[in-house]
């Protein structure tokens, strides 16, 4: 039997976090939110603090948020900036925002590129052509963290890609926690370790000049073999450390954090390894969590991703909803199957998904039409992650989705809220305005 959640959390600061969403322009927009964090660390700065701000990105593209970071770097010299990007932001030919941000060369400014190998070999052209399939994994985090003398006192995290098409035309969320919330601080602290092992260590990512002497000798190595695989290209010589000042050094306190009612996972995959981790900072490979499983018996697991998925799915009960918001699902993952056995145990699912990315799990759902399970898809991008079980006034939410790539390839993230009535009842609204404006799938009968 599920515990009975409290009517109100344990800890009365945990209804403070932030969730911005890009469904409901009448409000502060995930675009908004981040332009306050980057005025946030200026006050700080201005106001003598010694600050640091760390962002991991998959993308920039939108030139209102290149220019505020720009400023907030001019306008401050004792700040720090620090961007982590993907490869695809720094490759050859790219014509991305962040190579104009390079050439600025700012001293305050810095920039690295998760490593990767993303290049097949085009022939006639005799040069690079990127290639989803070739990566060895992308930088898929979305992630803003303030430090103030070396402690993250903000942090801005979710599906939402620093882009213009993310502003305009796809369905995000944004939610921002802050060091006054004593039970969020443990998700800041995890987030902030996970920047800095990405940032250093040699393995994960390259500056600038190393990332461009790698692919030269990637385009190098086809050119006097076009057959080449992309995965026999070695990338173990190309590896530089980053560098971070003695304030960033410390752990942060790392064996004393609390982890009260909200969790966090990651993923990381190395370029040249082809085992995944549970990110890449040390203290997040070895968490453990309390799963719940559908028969209401709870089980000390490791902790992953889908341990965090699993955990919310297996606790609905007959009767009760789940709501599903998922950019992309693969049959292979376990989210899938238990999303059907909660079907079957008879609760009710809603679905909201992108028709491009989700043909496979559309046509497998056309086999499940008894299920208790509504589908709805639109036009619109709809590059939300996460499910909320408002039962338990649970959410589960970050940057990947219910795919293999997202666990075995990429770098990634989900958070776990428990018991957070008022972030609840916001993912709900999210859900609900989507949900109003789209039509119902219906798989046809040859499926």
């Amino acid at each position: 039997m599920r515990t009975t959640p409290p009517e109100v959390p344990a800890d009365p600061q945990a209804i403070g976090v932030q969730a911005h969403f890009t469904s409901d322009a009448s409000s502060c927009t995930p675009r908004q939110a981040i332009l306050d964090a980057l005025g946030y660390a200026r006050r700080l700065a201005m106001g003598g603090e010694v600050v640091d701000v760390h962002i991991t990105l998959f993308s920039i593209t939108d030139q209102l948020l290149a220019a505020a970071l720009l400023e907030l770097a001019r306008d401050c010299p004792l700040l720090s900036l620090r961007i982590l990007c993907d490869w695809c932001q720094g490759g050859p030919g790219s014509g991305r925002l962040i190579q104009s941000v390079l050439r600025l060369s700012l001293p305050n400014l810095e920039v690295r590129f998760k490593k990767d190998q993303p290049y097949l070999y085009d022939a006639d052209t005799q040069s690079l052509k990127w290639s989803y399939k070739a990566s060895r994994g992308l930088l898929h985090h979305k992630m803003l963290s303030v430090n103030r003398s070396g402690r993250p006192v903000l942090l801005a995290f979710g599906s939402y890609n620093w882009t213009a098409r993310a502003a305009q035309q796809s369905y995000e969320n944004l939610l921002v926690l802050r060091d006054d919330q004593p039970s969020r601080r443990a998700v800041m602290v995890r987030y902030e370790l996970e920047f800095r092992e990405l940032w250093c260590s040699p393995a994960a990512s390259l500056s600038s000049q190393r990332s461009q002497e790698a692919a030269a000798h990637i385009l190098s190595m086809y050119t006097k073999r076009p057959s080449t695989a992309p995965q026999s290209i070695a990338m173990e010589a190309f590896g530089d450390r980053g560098r971070l000042p003695p304030h960033l050094l410390d752990d942060l306190g790392q064996h004393e954090l609390i982890e009260q009612d909200t969790r966090i996972a990651f993923s990381f995959r190395a370029c040249d390894s082809s085992t995944p981790t549970h990110g890449m900072a040390a203290i997040n490979h070895a968490q453990r969590f309390d799963l719940t499983k559908p028969s209401g018996r709870v089980k000390s697991v490791p902790l992953s991703m889908t341990v965090l998925s699993l955990d919310v799915i297996h606790r609905a009960l007959q009767g009760e909803r789940l709501l599903v918001a998922m950019f992309a699902f693969s049959r292979r993952v376990a989210e899938f199957s238990a999303l059907l056995d909660a079907a079957r145990r008879g609760v009710r699912i809603q679905v909201l998904t992108d028709r491009r990315t989700s043909a496979g799990f559309l046509r497998e759902m056309g086999r499940h039409r008894d299920l208790q399970i509504t589908i709805k898809t639109g036009q619109r991008f709809m590059h939300q992650k996460y499910v909320v079980h408002p039962a338990s006034n649970t959410v589960v939410s970050g940057t990947a989705n219910f795919t293999t790539d997202s666990l075995k390839r990429h770098a990634e993230n989900r958070v776990l809220f428990n018991y957070d009535a008022k972030l609840c009842r916001a993912f709900e609204a999210d859900f609900r305005r989507i949900w109003a404006r789209l039509d119902r799938y219906r798989p046809s009968a040859r499926h």
